[in-house]
């Protein structure tokens, strides 16, 4: 017995040392790759963007210190925050006289390419070349690609644009083979959010939202790609019509859709040969800086007495805590803080939220009205702003969004599962419940609602509903009826919504920015973001403590199958009555 401890005890003690020399190893890695010291920018120089294996989220969450090594293969992460200082920085540096754009298999949501698409144009703006070269350009990739001088493609490369999709995928039939009833009360002819549990085929109102939606994306591909490349924007429309541009490049270049077909040795001699036009000494070799090179070598701004906090609201709305990509209490607690700190003068909310707990979201809009009897709050809609995401903005000075941006689905349902002919039929189980009153048990997935819980539920969805429609008509200054007749969980694009009065204005985040700094009428400010992200070390130690199912769905980003890991942890979160998107996007 003596010698099982002693074997015991030395192997925990070997797991230990383990553990600590790999944390060691982890951190001795992580120094030697910040104490590199700052990539040194020359005259002449071509700003690099290559997004091939990259993945933009709102803000970077922590910087990485190992994202550059060899063996890491998992995408790099650039911040929609970060992208556009950066191009800011470059645009006003001496030193960098164009950008070099490299798509490759790059994709994003309408809204943030939208974004990322006006942060080069302002750099254009600013007297600069930015060209793109391409070996293929898939329709996001040609999108971002448009704004460029001068647009080249592989000989054997193809550019194709073919339209725009949205799938929602429906669960009614495989409910069915397991006995599985969803129970559903909702408020809306819009609201379908709970559609694919209860059918196999789409509504004429969800297919009525949903092309409208797409349509208007579309329409600003075409208007834009058109207004960049000298065509009209019929022309564009009719490329998808016929998948002109998918059989070769020639195509391409002979309606004007690209400049050049050249090989990438051929494409860096004429880079090179603009970026040095300037240069009075000539034949200078061609200097470039990779984005995250140039990201490193900028100066951190000074800080000024006076404030403009940016909070960052990514995510589902859930009764918790929250987290970097979920909200909930932390949001409450951030804007309840900002509203008590004298040296913020004004507040920006970045909202990228398809919604959720119509409870929370009611809590943080309760905080959006206090904080903006002492202060300036301002709204920036990111690639959606639905359901709940809209009902936390309702009550912003002003509200900006992007043309494609999911906005509105002004509408309330509930949810409730029974699973109990699952258990009886499939698995042979039964249950048996005892209880003091006639409803004790009311909310249990083992048997159907009654007739007399069913309408308990939608009253209270009713009520949840009518509180949202007085919320948005009492923040946009309009009536109940009007607010009711748009509503009914009804999704509308940006576009869309500035049309009805849902939005004040289309732009990006520098629009809410300048608009939040002129209502606090600043003229020495600098800008704080909020909450406070991790640090890649505590982002690591928390990961230590994530379930085997927050570990799958984080690995499972970016990926195929990240949708329907998403979905399945959204459905086990919910709680109550639920104010959210209308259903699980994906678009092609």
């Amino acid at each position: 017995m003596k010698s099982f401890f002693k074997i015991t005890l030395a192997c925990m003690l070997g797991m230990l040392l383990l553990w600590l020399l790999l944390l060691f190893f982890c951190f001795v890695l992580g120094v030697a790759s910040l104490a590199g010291g700052k990539p040194v920018v020359k005259s002449h120089s071509v700003l690099l963007l290559d997004l091939d294996n990259v993945r933009v989220e709102e803000r970077l969450a922590s910087d990485d210190p190992f994202a550059h090594l060899a063996w890491n293969r998992t995408p790099q992460v650039i911040g929609l925050n970060d992208w556009e200082t950066v191009l800011e920085a470059a645009g006003e540096d001496s030193r960098i006289e164009g950008i070099s754009l490299h798509p490759g298999s790059f994709t994003a949501a309408p809204a943030t390419l939208n974004a990322m698409r006006n942060a080069l144009e302002r750099f254009k703006a600013c007297g600069k070349f930015i060209y793109a070269y391409g070996n293929d350009y898939s329709q996001n990739a040609y999108f971002l690609s448009s704004v460029a001088d001068s647009l080249f493609l592989n000989p054997q490369g193809v550019v194709d644009i073919r339209g725009t999709s949205m799938q929602v995928i429906y669960y009614k039939d495989l409910l069915d083979k397991y006995a599985v009833d969803m129970q559903v009360i909702r408020h809306g002819a819009y609201k379908s959010a709970a559609e694919p549990f209860l059918t196999s085929r789409m509504s004429a109102e969800n297919r009525q939202q949903l092309t409208g939606y797409i349509t208007t994306i579309w329409e600003h591909f075409c208007e834009t790609v058109a207004r960049a490349r000298n065509l009209e924007p019929k022309t564009v429309d009719e490329v998808a019509n016929h998948l002109i541009l998918s059989g070769n490049g020639q195509v391409a270049l002979s309606t004007h859709f690209v400049d050049g077909l050249l090989y990438e040795d051929v494409y860096e001699e004429l880079l090179e040969a603009r970026a040095n036009r300037y240069d009075t000494i000539g034949g200078a070799p061609l200097h470039t800086v990779d984005y995250f090179d140039y990201k490193k070598s900028l100066k951190q701004p000074k800080s000024a007495p006076y404030k403009v906090a940016v909070v960052y609201a990514n995510g589902n709305i859930v009764e918790d805590k929250g987290s970097s990509d979920e909200i909930g209490e932390n949001l409450v607690d951030c804007l309840h803080r900002l509203r008590e700190n004298k040296s913020v003068k004004a507040v920006v909310l970045r909202i990228n939220s398809g919604g959720g707990s119509a409870l929370m979201s009611d809590r943080i809009w309760r905080e959006t009205v206090l904080l903006k009897e002492v202060k300036p709050v301002v709204v920036s809609m990111g690639d959606m702003a639905a359901s709940g995401g809209y009902y936390i903005a309702c009550a912003a000075d002003f509200i900006v969004a992007e043309p494609t941006t999911i906005t509105g689905s002004i509408g309330v349902f509930g949810i409730q599962p029974n699973v109990g002919r699952t258990l009886s039929d499939k698995l042979g189980l039964h249950v048996e419940t005892v209880k003091t009153n006639p409803y004790a048990d009311m909310g249990s997935m083992v048997r159907p609602m009654s007739v007399y819980e069913r309408n308990v539920m939608q009253q209270s969805v009713d009520r949840v509903y009518d509180t949202f429609v007085k919320r948005v008509a009492d923040g946009r200054h309009i009536g109940w009826k009007y607010v009711d007749n748009i509503a009914q969980g009804r999704v509308w694009s940006g576009k869309e919504a500035l049309g009805i009065g849902l939005v004040d204005t289309l732009g990006g985040m520098e629009t809410a920015v300048a608009y939040a700094v002129k209502k606090a009428e600043l003229a020495n400010y600098s800008i704080i973001e909020k909450p406070l992200v991790d640090s890649f070390f505590s982002s690591l130690s928390a990961s230590f403590a994530q379930t085997r199912q927050e570990r799958l769905l984080r690995s499972a980003k970016g990926s195929l199958f990240h949708p329907y890991f998403k979905l399945a942890k959204m459905l086990e979160r919910m709680q109550g009555v639920q104010a959210m998107l209308p259903f699980q996007l994906e678009m092609e």
